[in-house]
Formats: C-alpha cells, sequence, structure tokens
C-alpha cells in the first residue's frame, strides 16, 4: 500500500481559536468557552487534542515517526478525526491530534519573584529556581512568591497560601510561521489554601486550557487574568474573580455552573445547587484620599464605596505587586463607613504603592485602584520664635504649625544639644505652653528638636476629627533646629528674634 506524499504543519486555525477544548478531570472543571452559550449544566468531557492542517510538502509517513509516542497510533487519530480512509487525506484539510497521542516534554516553571517567607517543605525557595512537579510552595503571612510557567503565564502566590503546578507539559509541533517548532502547552495548578493572582499569557498556544484546581472548582483559560481564592476549606466555599477575559466556573458536587464574563465573579459551595454570577465592585475613588501619612499611627482615611462589606488594602513597593509589604481587610460598619481607616505605621519611612479593592456581602473582591503614598514622620514648623533672657535664665518662645494650621497641643518636651545628630551635651526639658527655660545659655551654636503633647489621646482620634480640628497627633516633632547665640548674650544683648533657624527641606 502506498502513502501520499502529502505534508502537515501546525497552526491554530480560526474555528480552533473560537472554540477552544477543555480537558475535563469529570465535571469539576471550569473552561473558557469564547462562542459557546452558557448552559445550567456541565457540557460533558472533550478530550484535549491539538489542531493540524494539511500542507502539501510533507509525508504522512513522517507524521507517525516524529509526532506520535507510537507511530501506530495512526489509525486512532484517524479514527478522532472520522477519516473515511486513514490512508488518504487533502492539503488544505484540518486534523485534530490527541495529546495522549503526541510526544511531549516537561515545561520548566520558574521562581521568578520571592518575597517573606516562601518555601517547599521547610526549604526556602529564591529566584532563579525551577520548581518540580507537585512541590507544594507554602507562603508565610507576609510570603509571597510570583512562578512563571513554561507558557509564559504569571501566578502569585499570595500570604498564606499553599499551591503546586500539579501538570507542565509542552508539545513541541512545527509551525509554518517561524523556523523550526513552536510549542503547545497544557498546565495545571492546584491551590489547597489561600489565594492566586494569575495573569494567563495570551500569545501561548494550549493544547489545554491554563488550569487551576482547587477542592470543589477549576479555572480554565487560554488568555485572562484573574484571582481564585479557597481561603475557607471548613466552608468548601471557592472563589473566582474574572477581571479580564471569561471563564465558566462549575459546582462539581452539583454538576452545574454559569459562564462568568469579564468583571463577574462566583462564590462556588458544595450545597449550592445553583453557580450565582455577580457583578464585581467597581474600583474605588481614591482622588480624596491623602497622599502622605504621618507617622507615628500613619492613618488613611479609607474611601467609601457603595455596596462594599470591607475593604482589602495592599501595599507593595512597586506598581508590580510582587512583593505584598501590607496586607489588611477592614470591615465596615453598617451607615458609618465614612469613619473607616487603616493604619500602616509598621512601613518604614519612604514611598510605597498601596491598592484598594471593594469586598462585597458575599466575599468577593472587586477591582481594584492604586494609588502612591508615602510615610512621612509626623513634622510639624516653628513659624516664629524669639529667644529673651531673665535674671540669667534664656526663654525661647514660639508659634508652631501643622499645614496651614496653628499648632495646638497640651504640652511640650525639647531636647537640646551642641551637635546636628543630638548627641553632644544632651539636654532635656519640658513645658506646658510655648515658652521653654533653657537655663542660663552661654554664647555658641546649638541645636533644638521639640516635640509636641496633644491632650486627645491618638488611639481616640478619628482622622476626620483630626483634619477638622488642626490637632496634632501625641509625640509629633520638628525637624532639628538650629539656635545660635550671640556674644553679648545677657549683656548688651537680651532678645533674639527669629531664633530658631528652620532647616532646608
Amino acid at each position: 500500500m502506498r502513502y501520499p506524499t502529502l505534508p502537515f504543519e501546525l497552526h491554530q486555525p480560526a474555528a480552533a481559536a473560537a472554540a477552544p477544548l477543555c480537558a475535563l478531570i469529570a465535571a469539576a472543571w471550569v473552561c473558557t468557552l469564547a462562542s459557546a452559550p452558557a448552559q445550567a449544566q456541565t457540557s460533558p468531557a472533550i478530550e484535549s487534542s491539538v489542531p493540524y492542517v494539511v500542507k502539501n510538502t510533507d509525508k504522512l509517513l513522517v507524521l507517525g515517526r516524529t509526532l506520535l509516542i507510537n507511530p501506530a497510533d495512526w489509525s486512532e487519530v484517524a479514527r478522532f478525526n472520522k477519516l473515511p480512509d486513514p490512508n488518504r487525506i487533502a492539503a488544505g484539510q484540518q486534523l485534530n491530534i490527541p495529546t495522549r497521542f503526541l510526544r511531549s516534554t516537561p515545561g520548566v516553571t520558574k521562581v521568578v519573584g520571592v518575597s517573606g517567607e516562601v518555601s517547599v517543605n521547610g526549604v526556602a525557595l529564591k529566584p532563579g529556581d525551577a520548581l518540580p512537579l507537585d512541590a507544594p510552595v507554602k507562603t508565610g503571612t507576609a510570603g509571597l512568591a510570583v512562578l512563571e510557567l513554561a507558557d509564559g503565564s504569571r501566578i502569585k502566590v499570595m500570604p498564606s497560601s499553599l499551591a503546586q503546578v500539579v501538570t507542565s507539559t509542552n508539545y513541541p509541533m512545527r509551525d509554518s510561521s517561524r523556523a523550526g517548532s513552536s510549542n503547545w502547552f497544557s498546565g495545571l495548578m492546584r491551590l489547597t489554601t489561600g489565594a492566586l493572582e494569575a495573569v494567563a499569557s495570551k500569545t501561548a498556544k494550549r493544547a489545554t486550557e491554563l488550569q487551576i484546581q482547587t477542592q470543589t472548582s477549576t479555572v480554565g483559560v487560554r488568555g485572562t487574568e484573574f484571582r481564585v481564592a479557597y481561603d475557607e476549606p471548613a466552608s468548601g466555599a471557592a472563589r473566582t474573580e474574572v477581571l479580564e477575559g471569561k471563564v465558566r466556573a462549575a459546582n462539581a458536587a452539583q454538576n452545574t455552573g454559569a459562564d462568568l464574563p469579564q468583571g463577574t465573579g462566583a462564590v462556588i459551595k458544595p450545597a449550592d445547587t445553583k453557580v450565582n454570577v455577580v457583578q464585581l465592585l467597581p474600583a474605588p475613588d481614591l482622588s480624596g484620599t491623602a497622599s502622605d501619612l504621618l507617622r507615628p499611627l500613619a492613618r488613611w482615611a479609607l474611601p467609601v464605596l457603595p455596596g462594599a462589606a470591607a475593604l482589602r488594602i495592599q501595599v507593595s513597593d512597586t506598581d508590580k505587586f510582587d512583593k505584598i509589604l501590607s496586607d489588611i481587610k477592614v470591615e465596615l460598619t453598617p451607615g458609618n463607613a465614612e469613619a473607616a481607616f487603616v493604619s500602616l505605621a509598621s512601613l518604614p519611612l519612604g514611598p510605597w504603592v498601596a491598592r484598594i479593592r471593594g469586598i462585597d456581602g458575599v466575599g468577593l473582591e472587586g477591582y481594584d485602584t492604586v494609588k502612591r503614598i508615602t510615610i512621612r514622620e509626623a513634622i510639624w514648623r516653628v513659624s516664629y520664635s524669639t529667644l529673651s533672657v531673665l535674671d540669667g535664665r534664656s526663654y525661647l518662645n514660639w508659634t508652631g504649625i501643622q499645614g496651614s494650621t496653628e499648632m495646638t497641643a497640651f504640652g511640650y518636651s525639647a531636647t537640646l544639644a551642641a551637635d546636628a545628630a543630638l548627641g553632644q551635651n544632651l539636654q532635656s526639658f519640658q513645658t506646658g505652653y510655648q515658652r521653654l527655660d533653657l537655663g542660663p545659655l552661654r554664647p555658641g551654636t546649638y541645636f533644638l528638636r521639640l516635640r509636641s503633647q496633644t491632650e486627645l489621646a491618638a488611639a481616640d482620634t478619628p482622622p476626620a476629627a483630626s483634619a477638622a480640628t488642626g490637632a496634632a497627633h501625641n509625640g509629633l516633632s520638628t525637624r532639628i533646629m538650629r539656635l545660635d547665640v550671640p556674644l553679648g548674650w545677657g549683656d548688651t544683648v537680651r532678645v533674639l528674634n527669629s531664633a530658631l533657624q528652620q532647616p532646608s527641606e
């Protein structure tokens, strides 16, 4: 029997792109269906395959030898494609080759970012590591790992999570659009607890959807941005939030499902007979929130977001959020959302990037708004000062301001030294007024810093009240100021106006 000399070359036909094939496990898979209508019942399992288009420069015999694990499986490929004659194919004909027959190579998962405590079986992970299959990636309460899959997709294993790459397979195929070959990818991650953020590569060729599986659901996509969380194992609830693209969510226990288009989400519980599609909360408006947060409290008044039962605030050092330095959930009091605030006092001084999202009544988290903030020392300034001498003692009087508001405080303390580091001949003073007895001063150069003490306890001062009254929090201080006491002080010179010299900003 003579085989025809017809070539085979791989590309992704439009029909395959419009209705991608999904590899399902029982009825638990969630698959991206770009053109399929929503159904109340999950679809039957469809075997994963890779599309081919027949060309006219290759031999059919070579196909079995180079692409299939066992060349004899060509008869099964022909049966899968319902070919009338397994030995005859025509140029332009599309074939779908089941992945179970294809040769493959392992796909490498790279660790591209690590922050905080991240480990596999007690061994710390570091950027550049190759992650073996089934290796359990565990993140601490402030830990985060960024994994890059073989198809270029990036998965963030969020704090307090446990996840592993179960499947990572490349199917190398010849491609007419480039020299040599290209890979078709199949990958599956399992989330045991915690949360993942995924950005699936939009340019990758996939034999199956990129899948993230929890105990009760699986999300499968070809190119989209979404979140998956399974942080309440006791209830068996898993949630999915689609920020871009479209997925299909399935409840394995009930064999039901629903499409989740962009901007929607679902909480899947084993006991629920229906998957309810919920519109995600919009990104909160941060235009009216502060950019500078003052230590020691570093309180941030939060925005009002209708429909939100809580807000999640995350802080990172870059807008990529590959490192989560602070992750805080603030429950909102019904009817009093304006009083909500968060303290970021645990962050070091300096610039940061914060993002806030709303959480609705069923626990779904909405869109983020990102804002750059700066944690600063709580500084107030001396706008005017005089130094005078009476009975051999020097008295410092001043007027203080914070921002554009006059300083009001219950008391003040001061440190005075002979050097700008406040380390030499250090003296301390206290007063209940804006007048300080510095004792006998000799001519020379001194350095001084004032600290205020407010009458209101800082923990009892809501941000709105503080902003309205101009009251300073406990322990706010000035920068270190210079005090030059001239020759003849106390004799020929007895009053010095603008005594304190402010440092340059």
